[in-house]
């Protein structure tokens, strides 16, 4: 029956490799030269063939056998320093970075508020939220890059496990300077010529607008797109169209009087944000702690009416 190496002699096997003599790796280890070539001589045995040839002239050379055990080592030895690295940061929890996604308007204008009241309660910090749009934002839940994600539009899939946190409500909205913000409501007909500002196609706020506009068979004149909520906001403040945006994008801009909302009769404009997270992923401690956190706030903060 073979023998197993030991990590002692897999680590002094490619220390002798790299600095290209026993002399070298007994230097760099602190262990004897006898000690080392007993390392190699137990190895050679276990493996029942020769690592090095010995040459009085080019000292050890690697042996086609030695060449390739030495390229199935490394990566074993490359995933072992990882790993420890990885089991020395958990000793300090506040060392460990808690990475969470989330789309657009759910990242900018929802998540500093709850985060800032989470840091009260919990007094934690080394944070980072990865904004993108909703089909990025999968991505990267799918890959493991983050805990968890914050989207604006469902999204099935067999590996994701998806469910609702927040009653959102988009808004109609345009300058204030425009003759439609006198009015409290409007009708699809009146916007088949006045040209929207959307945002990009990927968008979770985008993919909502359209579908409830194809309920209706209304198609949108897309004058710009911006993957920015803010561009769109400034673009409709200097009068360069209209677009339909969630309330807690457009809340501060309606409240300084720079932008106004109106109803479109006739359309739904309510939809729900979702947490979603992969199958199986268990989450640390403060990841669960956030999520809870999360799911409370909402549901005290929630325009469900």
């Amino acid at each position: 029956m073979n023998q197993s190496l030991t990590f002692d002699e897999i680590k002094v096997f490619l220390e002798v490799v790299n600095a290209g003599s026993i002399t070298g790796a007994s230097k760099n280890l602190f262990i004897s030269q006898p000690g080392i070539s007993q390392h190699i001589k137990n190895i050679e045995e276990k493996l029942n063939f020769k690592l090095f040839d010995r040459s009085k002239s080019e000292g050890l050379l690697l042996t086609e056998k030695g060449f390739k055990v030495y390229q199935t080592l490394i990566p074993l030895i490359n995933t072992f320093d990882e790993t420890m690295e990885a089991l020395f940061i958990m000793g300090d929890s506040n060392e460990l970075q808690l990475k969470i996604g989330a789309s657009k308007i759910i990242g900018e204008y929802m998540m500093p508020e709850v985060i800032s009241d989470f840091f009260k309660e919990k007094a934690y910090s080394n944070f980072c939220v990865e904004i993108q749009n909703t089909s990025e934002t999968i991505e990267k839940i799918l890959d493991e890059r983050v805990a968890f994600g914050l989207i604006e539009t469902p999204f099935c899939h067999s590996s994701l496990s998806t469910e609702t946190f927040y009653a959102d409500e988009m808004k109609f909205i345009c300058s204030s300077k425009n003759e439609l913000a006198s009015k409290k409501e409007i009708s699809l007909e009146e916007l088949k010529d006045v040209p929207f500002i959307f945002r990009e196609i990927g968008s979770g706020t985008r993919k909502m607008i359209e579908e409830e506009f194809a309920k209706h068979d209304f198609t949108p004149k897309i004058h710009l797109s911006f993957s920015s909520n803010e561009a769109i906001k400034r673009s409709v403040v200097n009068g360069l169209g209209f677009s339909i945006l969630s309330e807690i994008a457009v809340q501060n801009e309606e409240k300084l009087g720079i932008l106004s909302s109106v109803k479109i009769t006739g359309l739904n404009l309510k939809r729900e944000f979702y947490i979603s997270k992969k199958k199986g992923k268990l989450l640390s401690e403060r990841e669960n702690e956030l999520l809870e956190f999360l799911k409370q706030w909402a549901k005290n903060h929630s325009n469900r009416g």
